[in-house]
């Protein structure tokens, strides 16, 4: 496991102890930091309708950081 998805493991599970629910923009300043735009955001909220079933804190910091590694490649 790297760095990062460890890291953000951590931040996702104490943000996840604080309450039942946790927005979007929440999630990914957790697994990316503030450094972050409403374009990631809407990405992340599009894959996180997209799933099939309930998503692992894992699968999510995992997906984010996929998604921010593919726009950093894309651009």
């Amino acid at each position: 496991m790297s760095d990062d998805l460890e890291s953000a493991l951590v931040r996702l599970k104490r943000l996840s102890s604080v309450g039942d629910s946790m927005s979007v923009p929440d999630i990914v300043e957790a697994v990316v930091g503030l450094d972050h735009d409403k374009e990631l955001e809407d990405l992340v909220r599009t894959a996180f309708e997209a799933a099939t079933e309930p998503l692992k804190l894992e699968d999510m910091a995992t997906g984010i950081l996929a998604i921010q590694d593919w726009r950093k490649k894309e651009s």
